[in-house]
C-alpha cells in the first residue's frame, strides 16, 4: 500500500474475531448494528433526492440515528453551501467541507472517512457512525446542494494529500 509520500505503508493486522457480530478493523469496532444503521441512514437520505422539502419524519429519523447535535451541525453546513465536490476526467470525486472554524476537511463519503478529529476519536472507535462533515456531504449530494468544481487529474493528489511543498 502506498501512502501520500509514495512510500510503502505498514500492512494492516488481520481482523481479530469477536463473539458473533463484532470484528475489529484498524482499532475500531464495526458491528452489524452499525451496518444496519448506515443502511437505514442512507435510505432516509436518498429519499431527499428530488423532494421539494424534507419532512419532519425524515429529520426525526436522522436525528435518532446520528444524534440531534450531529444532524443540526450537518444541516447547517449544507445550508451554508459548505460542501464542494472536485471532479476530474479519470479520478473519483473528492469532497471537501468548509467547517465552522473555516478549516477545510477532506471527506470520502463512500467510506465515511473524514480527516476531522471527530472521525479519529468517535467514528473509528465506533462511538458514532459518521461525523457531521460526512453526513453533510451525503445530505448535500442527495439534495443537490453541492458546489461542483472541475479539476485536472494532476490536481487530485494535491487535494487528497495536501501540498507537500508547505511541509517544512
Amino acid at each position: 500500500m502506498m501512502d501520500c509520500e509514495g512510500t510503502s505503508g505498514a500492512a494492516a493486522e488481520p481482523a481479530a474475531e469477536f463473539p458473533r457480530w463484532k470484528k475489529t478493523w484498524s482499532g475500531g469496532a464495526l458491528s452489524s448494528d452499525h451496518l444496519l444503521v448506515g443502511d437505514v441512514s442512507d435510505t432516509v437520505i436518498q429519499s431527499f433526492a428530488g423532494a421539494e422539502e424534507v419532512t419532519e419524519d425524515q429529520l426525526s429519523q436522522l436525528a435518532f440515528l446520528h444524534g440531534h447535535t450531529t444532524l443540526l451541525s450537518a444541516l447547517d453546513l449544507v445550508d451554508r453551501r459548505a460542501v464542494t465536490v472536485y471532479t476530474s476526467p479519470s479520478a473519483p470525486p473528492v469532497y471537501t467541507v468548509l467547517g465552522s472554524q473555516s478549516k477545510e476537511y477532506l471527506c470520502l463519503p463512500s467510506t465515511n472517512f473524514c480527516d476531522c478529529e471527530a472521525y479519529r476519536y468517535k467514528v473509528l472507535k465506533a462511538d458514532q457512525l459518521m461525523c457531521k462533515h460526512v453526513l453533510a456531504v451525503r445530505i448535500a449530494v442527495a439534495a443537490n446542494m453541492v458546489t461542483a468544481t472541475q479539476v485536472d487529474d494532476s490536481s487530485v493528489p494535491e487535494l487528497v494529500c495536501g501540498s507537500l511543498a508547505s511541509v517544512t
